[in-house]
């Protein structure tokens, strides 16, 4: 009767919650949200442009 359950449980699990992958990629609070996880998070994009920043700053 557990495997039962279980199967159940792994139906839901492998189908109906997965994400698109650019959500994963991108980061599910922000994809859902449009708000970050935690405060101060830098996406690769923000990195860059703070680098391109500093470099203009120091030239």
């Amino acid at each position: 009767m557990s495997w039962l359950a279980w199967l159940f449980v792994k139906s839901i699990l492998s189908s109906s919650l997965r994400v698109t992958e650019k959500a994963e990629i991108e980061g599910l609070d922000f994809h859902e949200h449009r708000m970050t996880a935690y405060s101060g998070f830098l996406f690769k994009g923000d990195v860059k442009q703070l680098a391109m920043r500093d470099r203009q700053r120091h030239n």
